[in-house]
């Protein structure tokens, strides 16, 4: 790829570029095992000099680290903010770049009753329920369990050790990695009920995409539903008939209580909290280590326990850390008095 096109094509990332302009790369690399012919990147200060030490030709680094580059020793550097992101979407769109699941189809267990495309590649040690269906082009890995009645459809990508429960409904072109449970019975607190039998099922509708450990419970008589092209991270956990709307990102350790509605564009920071029974308006952004502890209606980014608008969490914020200072000073003022 030459080097203009790359700055044309991804504008979102402010490529600026130092040196031939008209350079090309052919393959992404790690700087110890470069060429003269690859792309390697830089997220940290401690890396620049192994990088421009490389062979690689040009380099691409996080824009916050423009200032620490002096002696570029001829070589093209790439500014970008979010390289590692501009990087993913290299390997993705360019390169080829894709996780291959290993798929011997042994010991498996598929009811007759099972509606499986001939288009289907399925791993080693997989069962598959009554009454499945899978749509064409969709791999599933091996060590999953699809459970009675679940329906898959096209182009979807399984990993290894996933559960799909009863009557789940997965849509085209979703994409998910490893041990998830995507349907489990819901856990009900209230007089210490525990776990309850559920009507409900799980939708996950399309492009929806996901990391590992991720939960989903059962609607207990309305689906559970990640609406479409919305991800997540890992160690997700979405509690029984929640609505995620589309186009939201959760990130790792993120817990959404049951019965729980948030709209479009929904972000949501790491090892954060929605309590049950909440609604959320569309192109609401919530800070890491939050609680969402009542209705959002207004759009705009939010932080805190109890929640608050960014800029008064931020100031609150700034005033704790600054509470023993404050203690010894007024302690000072008391002695003083008496």
């Amino acid at each position: 790829m030459n080097l203009a096109e790359l700055k044309s094509n991804y504008p979102e990332f402010n490529i600026d570029i130092q040196g031939d302009i008209n350079a090309s790369f052919i393959k992404i690399s790690a700087a110890e095992n470069a060429s003269e012919d690859s792309l390697i990147y830089v997220l940290n200060e401690k890396y620049i000099a192994p990088a421009l030490s490389s062979k690689a030709k040009q380099i691409l680094i996080h824009s916050k680290l423009k200032e620490q580059l002096q002696d570029t020793k001829n070589k093209n550097i790439i500014f970008a903010d979010e390289p590692e992101v501009l990087i993913a979407q290299l390997l993705q769109e360019h390169f080829s770049y894709e996780k291959e699941i290993s798929l011997q189809a042994e010991n498996l267990v598929i009811d007759p009753s099972a509606d499986i495309a001939e288009s289907v590649l399925i791993g080693a040690n997989t069962v598959i329920g009554k009454n499945v269906k899978i749509g064409k082009n969709t791999r599933i890995g091996p060590a999953n369990v699809i459970q009675d009645g679940a329906v898959i459809g096209e182009n979807v990508c399984m990993g290894s050790h996933n559960l799909i429960g009863n009557k789940v409904l997965i849509k085209n072109n979703v994409k998910m990695h490893s041990h998830n449970i995507i349907g489990s019975e819901a856990f009900l607190t209230g007089n210490n009920f525990g776990f309850a039998k559920c009507q409900g099922s799980v939708e996950l509708q399309e492009s929806v995409e996901m990391g590992s450990s991720n939960t989903f419970e059962f609607g207990l008589i309305n689906n559970t539903i990640v609406q479409s092209g919305t991800k997540l991270d890992n160690r997700v956990f979405i509690g029984s008939e929640s609505n995620i709307g589309p186009d939201s990102f959760l990130t790792a350790g993120v817990k959404v209580s049951h019965n729980v509605s948030t709209g479009r564009h929904f972000v949501i920071g790491g090892n954060s909290s929605v309590l049950a029974n909440i609604n959320i308006c569309d192109g609401v952004q919530v800070g890491a280590i939050s609680v969402v502890d009542k209705d959002v209606n207004e759009p705009g980014a939010y932080g805190g326990f109890p929640l608050q608008k960014m800029r008064d969490y931020l100031k609150t914020s700034m005033t704790l850390t600054k509470l023993a200072t404050y203690r010894k000073e007024f302690q000072k003022l008391i002695r003083n008095e008496q």
